[in-house]
């Protein structure tokens, strides 16, 4: 009937304590929504050997179900985390997403110069493009390196 909307959602996540070792993570959903269902399921391993090195590996599945058709979408996720000392952190994420045939890579190192205040410097390369394959090498479509510095003023 015109002007009616339902929402209908269920769902469940499980995520081991962060202070163990190892992690995981784990999730699923359904949800109807309109005239069209999703059903997303995913998770993740972690493993942090000590305080200053951490790493996830974490996946994620899209259905979706529309009268128009059916849909598809993988993300896969890599996160690096380097704590070199109290003013020095480095963090990587390289991340695929099927559906946009992405491959994100992106590199920050983080300096704290003082406190309140840091040096960024970023590296960001998107490779892919809708019809390339992946195991034929994506070629880089863009590529960026940012350097931002903040100050905290005291007024």
């Amino acid at each position: 009937m015109p002007g009616d909307f339902h929402d209908n959602e269920v769902n469940a996540s499980f995520q081991s304590s962060r202070k163990r070792k190892f992690t995981a993570t784990a999730n699923i959903r359904r949800r109807e929504f309109f005239s069209g269902d999703l059903f997303n399921w995913g998770g993740g391993f972690g493993y942090a050997p000590n305080a200053h090195v951490s790493f996830s590996l974490n996946y994620d599945r899209n259905e979706i179900d529309l009268p128009q058709g059916s849909l598809n979408t993988d993300l896969i996720e890599l996160r690096v985390n380097l704590t070199l000392n109290t003013r020095l952190f480095l963090n990587g994420l390289i991340q695929y997403n099927s559906e946009t045939n992405d491959f994100i890579t992106n590199v920050r190192l983080d300096f704290i110069h003082s406190p309140g205040s840091d040096l960024f410097l970023v590296f960001n390369e998107g490779r892919g493009r809708e019809g390339e394959n992946f195991f034929d090498g994506l070629p880089a479509r863009n590529r960026e390196l940012i350097l931002k510095l903040t100050k905290l003023l005291r007024i």
